[in-house]
Parts: structure tokens; sequence; C-alpha cells
């Protein structure tokens, strides 16, 4: 069983977990134990703005007719641990950044909020790289959780807001590039 992902560490939401937990985390409970355990002595939280290897993308929305309505650098959530922090933390987000989260299949996502300071829009995109939902205005440090009503292989946050300014809708074209223009 895939464990799907979400910010921090929530009870089996269905097969999927909120923040991508590894299964011996999910069973155990050793991520959310070491985090309180951390926070209780003290330690503080790296808040890189892109991942430490510096591997990010551009993702860019496209209408129907191919014209580009915006573009977002994306660090990249990849692993368990990076899919479980998230953007936790976190007191800022630029306009046009972002955190791209990268799953195995598409499979319904659930996400939430908790430990997370700042706003967000969460656009969920399936495998052909087509918006298949958009959770706008998620507020922070709510443990209420976000469905993604239909199977999503990426989710991009993005700040609250940014997903209807930029007409960003179900149906709508993404593009990943390499932001690094390499």
């Amino acid at each position: 069983m895939e464990h799907g992902g979400l910010k921090g560490y929530c009870a089996d939401m269905g097969g999927e977990q909120n923040r991508y937990v590894s299964p011996v985390a999910a069973s155990t409970g050793l991520i959310g134990f070491v985090i309180i355990a951390m926070l209780l002595v003290g330690a503080t939280f790296p808040v890189p703005v892109f991942s430490a290897d510096g591997r990010q993308k551009l993702v860019t929305f496209y209408e129907k007719d191919r014209e580009m309505t915006c573009s977002f650098k994306a660090e990249l959530a990849i692993t368990p641990e990076e899919q479980s922090l998230g953007l936790m933390f976190r007191e800022s987000l630029e306009p046009d950044k972002g955190m791209l989260f990268i799953f195995e299949r598409d499979e319904p996502r659930v996400f939430w909020m908790k430990n997370t300071y700042i706003p967000l829009d969460l656009v969920f995109i399936n495998a052909a790289l087509e918006v298949v939902h958009i959770h706008h205005s998620a507020m922070p440090r709510d443990e209420t959780t976000m469905h993604s009503k239909f199977g999503a292989r990426y989710v991009l946050e993005v700040k609250a807001g940014k997903a209807r300014a930029c007409n960003i809708s179900r149906g709508i074209k993404a593009r990943f590039t390499d932001a690094s223009g390499k």
C-alpha cells in the first residue's frame, strides 16, 4: 500500500496518509514523536527556500487555447520525509513560488494544514497533467482534511489566492520544466 501525502503525521485516511509518511513512521508515530521531542528541547527546523539539492521545477499552466496563465518555481517534495514536512513551519512564501508533491500514480489525495503558517491554494493534477481539483485558501494550522475529489499524481501548493488570480481551474493543463533553465 502506497502512503499518499500530507502535512505532518495524521491518522490513516482510507489507505492514504496526510503528507507522505513512511510505513514505519505511520505504524509507530515516530515522526510525530521526534518533532514533539525536538520542539520540547527547543530545536529549530531548517526552512529552505528550495530543496537542499536545488531540485525544482517550473510549473506552468495553460488555457485550452494553449495560452499561458501562470508559472511557479516549485520546490520538489518526492521522498516521504520531504512530503511529510512540506511547507510546515515556514512563515512566508513568495507569490511565484510553491511546492510540488510528486507521487507514483493517480490516487485520491488528502492534505491538512497542521503546523503550516501560510494560507495556501492546493492544485491537484493528474498523470495527464490536467488540473482535476483545487482547494482554495486552505487556512493555516487547520487540521481539517482536504480531499482531492479525483485521483491526482501531483499536488502543487501555492500562496492562497494565486489559483484564482491565475485563472487556474479544473481541466486546465500544466507543464513541468527544469527551473534551472537546463
